[in-house]
């Protein structure tokens, strides 16, 4: 389960959930000022956005969905789900991707400052896999990376949501950057660990520090 994390430079800057169906601009409106928090008001739903209409100051949560490999996004303020990832709509489900690897473990949802305002989605899988998505092509993600052997457990985003951590429940803990130009991953460090099972991580704002919450009960 993950609000939307915005960058710690962006805050004011411009958002919005949309799909990618219509060639028409979205509207977007301003994020309000939440330090501290990782909440974030967002501009539009995908099915209101088709249909012409919008919904001002959403508040976006993203979670593992009732389909054990889907993402949820919901309006947490109407109690409504906005979006799945992958989309039903664009995707043969039988045979999607994120079928064959397994249940989704951890989310994070972010805004990076080069997505125009967008909602991304980081997921990570049962088979050890985490998924990059961006809302505006929900039928498939951008990039897909293997870093754990066992189950991807957690999974955190760098305060300029420029890369992150993840944990999973063997020893390795993986520090990764995006390239959002490419829509790529990339690792930047391997690190083994005396006991497996990372069951969750955080990042400092500053990005100078990081903690591992592990099944041996130490940070």
């Amino acid at each position: 389960m993950s609000l939307v994390k915005v960058p710690c430079s962006a805050h004011g800057t411009q958002t919005s959930l949309s799909g990618s169906n219509s060639g028409t601009e979205p509207q977007r409106v301003p994020t309000e000022d939440n330090t501290g928090s990782d909440g974030v008001n967002l501009a539009e739903g995908t099915q209101e956005y088709e249909q012409g209409s919008s919904l001002d100051g959403q508040n976006i949560l993203a979670i593992a969905g009732q389909e054990s490999s889907e993402v949820e996004l919901w309006d947490i303020e109407n109690s409504r789900k906005i979006m799945c990832l992958p989309q039903r709509c664009s995707a043969n489900m039988t045979g999607h991707l994120t079928k064959k690897k397994g249940l989704c473990m951890a989310v994070q949802a972010f805004i990076p400052c080069e997505s125009g305002g967008y909602v991304n989605i980081l997921s990570s899988y049962e088979d050890g896999s985490t998924l990059w998505w961006d809302v505006r092509k929900p039928g498939s993600p951008l990039s897909s990376v293997k870093y754990h052997l066992e189950s991807a457990l957690s999974i955190a985003i760098d305060g300029l949501c420029t890369g992150g951590i993840s944990g999973g429940a063997d020893n390795k803990v993986a520090m990764f950057a995006l390239d959002h130009q490419q829509g790529t991953f990339s690792l930047r460090n391997m690190i083994e660990i005396e006991r497996p099972g990372i069951a969750g991580i955080a990042i400092r704002p500053d990005n100078k520090i990081a903690a591992t919450a592990g099944w041996d009960h130490r940070l």
